[in-house]
Parts: C-alpha cells; structure tokens; sequence
C-alpha cells in the first residue's frame, strides 16, 4: 500500500485511433484526437478509474486509492509527475476494499477534488488549500446500492451541482440511478434528487464531464 507521495516517471506509447472508431454510432459527433497507452514501474501505477484534465495536466485515481498527477507532452515517450496516497481522513484503510476509487470530481479555483469509492459508497472531500481538510460521508441515498456497483462516475457542474451516477450490472438490463445534489455532497445542507438512466445497449458509466453548452 502507498504510504507516502512520490516522483513518478511514465511510458507513454502512441496508439493508433482506428481501435477507437470502429464501434463509433453513425452520426455521432466524437473526435478523437490523441491516445498513449500508458505504463510504469512504480507498482501503484495501473487499473486507472477516474481521469480530471485540465490543461496540459492529467489527475487520474488508481484501484489502490493512489492520486497520480501527470504533465501531458505528446512530443516526449515519458511523462513526468507525482503518485501520492489519499488521505487517511478519506476513511480507508490498508484493505483494496476500502480504497476502491471509482470516481473524481474537481474544483479548477480551489483544487478541491471529490472522490467517489465503490463497495463503502461513499464519497471524500479532499480540500487541498488546507491541511486537513478532508471529510468524507456517506450519503443515504447511495447506501442501497451494491458493493460493485457503487459511484462510478461524478460531475462537478459549473453552477456547483453534482451529478453522481450508479453503476448497474448490464447483464441485469435495470435501468442505473444518478443522484443530483444541489451543492457538495459532503457539506451540510446539500439536496438530494434521485434519478434513473439506462445507458446505450452494452454500455456502462466510467467516467463524465460538463460539456461547454451546460449538457
């Protein structure tokens, strides 16, 4: 288990779209524009489940609870940055359980970020302007849902909302819930709205964003 933040050095390995753009919907308007496979021998570094870009900086969350920071240059093969534990006060511990980050929210001004963590169904607050000020809770709304299929994609929307969407077997063709909360989850006073969507046929949710236009 990561213990303490460190330097971290990364393969990145073009590869080619066309893998991308076969299963591609007529009409749909998707761009691809650029994909590396990434690799590393630091033993924390894989099985990436959440991504935040910002610029020319990547902030990715590993199964093993470890948040990686990466500056993006796609004229170098290595890319240079940092892997580093969530904090203690995030409520994990030492068990891969327990660390199971799913999903990741971010504040660009304040650095915030929002981790959302399957099987404990919970979601933490880590607030890194200051020293420690994290917190985490565990919203009602979200305690049926099952221990692998728990908050696999979050949205920070521009107006401060969230919007937290449950993974759901696709095997069992149910239809998934996404919670709308009115502020940050973890503050006080945040309200809750409970929601159903049923992904595309084969599909599940591993990740969102806020479009420009506000979708």
């Amino acid at each position: 288990q990561l213990v303490e933040a460190a330097a971290i050095r990364v393969a990145a390995r073009p590869i080619t779209l066309d893998r991308f753009m076969i299963d591609v919907a007529p009409g749909a308007r998707l761009a691809v524009t650029g994909a590396w496979h990434l690799t590393s021998a630091n033993p924390d570094f894989g099985g990436l489940s959440a991504m935040h870009a910002s610029g020319s900086a990547l902030t990715f969350l590993s199964d093993k609870g470890a948040l990686v920071r990466l500056g993006v240059d796609p004229a170098r093969t290595h890319w240079t940055g940092t892997i580093a534990p969530l904090p203690p006060n995030c409520g994990g511990t030492t068990e891969k359980g327990m660390n199971d980050t799913e999903s990741l929210a971010s504040d660009g001004e304040s650095g915030a970020l929002w981790i959302g963590y399957e099987w404990r169904n919970v979601i933490c607050r880590i607030a890194e302007a200051r020293a420690g000020g994290s917190v985490y809770v565990a919203p009602p709304v979200m305690a049926q849902w099952g221990a692998t299929s728990g908050p696999e994609a979050m949205v920070r929307r521009r107006d401060g909302s969230f919007l937290v969407f449950e993974e759901k077997p696709a095997r069992l063709g149910l239809n998934g819930d996404v919670i709308a909360f009115s502020q940050d989850p973890t503050g006080k006073g945040s309200k809750s709205t409970v929601m159903h969507f049923r992904p595309p046929t084969g599909y599940l949710p591993v990740d969102g964003a806020e479009l420009p236009d506000g979708r």
